[in-house]
């Protein structure tokens, strides 16, 4: 354990010939520079590489497949500003926590190489879109959890979840103002169709959003607001009036006779 010290950097060289099965770098707010060589005498033993709380803006994403038994990466609480394009690559990895860093953008598919991943922790970054592919996940665990509480997330692609399902997906405290029917009803239902497979109790979780909750765009998630998907699935929605979504009408969203119900604007 190396916690709260002055050290700047930590080099190829620094451990010398010492092997670990763990690696815990936290709270260094002077470190702003790691090499994964440091950690090459441990490669065939690592399982948790733990960086919590440096100041690091960079990291050799692609390097963490040369770990074959790791299965908890914590990069939290560090100044990345992006994550690239299929970033991740770990046949075991199970936990990555990437919570509390300036993360503005989500490359293609960058999850996607994790197949035992079971939590992914976004909360407390600067997202303010989600891309194409960028949750597209192939985990094959069956409560796969996706956190993303109290971001900037404001638009989201159709196709930012896709061939996805997870168990919880927490998208709590974002700046959500619309529900695009070409993003959350293919999820809906892809997370229902997982909840009947594995007979768990599958969340998507949209507490605190300021949906507007105004407009034909909504008119799809009040045609189906007692639809079982929409009843065990969704929870939270709430208007930014505090409205619940048991309470809306077509006409108290001022959705016209022959308007489109399924639109992304409001």
């Amino acid at each position: 354990w190396i916690v709260k010290t002055s050290v700047e950097s930590f080099p190829e060289d620094v451990l010398g010939d010492f092997v670990f099965a763990e690696i815990h770098l936290n709270l260094n707010s002077n470190l702003t520079s790691f090499s994964i060589d440091s950690l090459n005498n441990s490669r065939p033993f690592l399982r948790n590489i733990n960086l919590y709380g440096n100041a690091l803006s960079t990291f050799e994403f692609h390097r963490i497949c040369q770990f074959p038994k790791l299965t908890v990466l914590n990069l939290g609480k560090n100044r990345l500003d992006a994550i690239p394009n299929w970033a991740f690559s770990n046949p075991q990895l199970k936990t990555l926590i990437l919570a509390g860093n300036p993360i503005r953008s989500l490359g293609l598919r960058a999850f996607a190489a994790l197949p035992k991943l079971e939590m992914l922790n976004l909360d407390g970054t600067r997202i303010t879109s989600l891309g194409e592919f960028a949750l597209t996940l192939y985990s094959s665990f069956p409560k796969l959890t996706v956190t993303l509480k109290e971001s900037n997330v404001f638009n989201i692609s159709n196709l930012a979840f896709a061939n996805s399902s997870p168990f919880s997906l927490i998208l709590t405290r974002n700046n959500l103002t619309t529900f695009p029917q070409d993003v959350f009803e293919p999820l809906l239902t892809s997370m229902h169709n997982h909840a009947l497979r594995t007979n768990n109790n599958i969340v998507l979780d949209v507490t605190g959003n300021p949906f507007t909750c105004r407009g034909c765009s909504f008119g799809w998630l009040v045609s189906r607001k007692n639809n079982l998907v929409s009843q065990r699935v969704l929870h939270g929605f709430r208007c930014a009036d505090r409205r619940p979504l048991r309470d809306l009408t077509m006409s108290r969203i001022q959705c016209l006779p022959g308007r489109p119900a399924n639109g992304r604007v409001n």
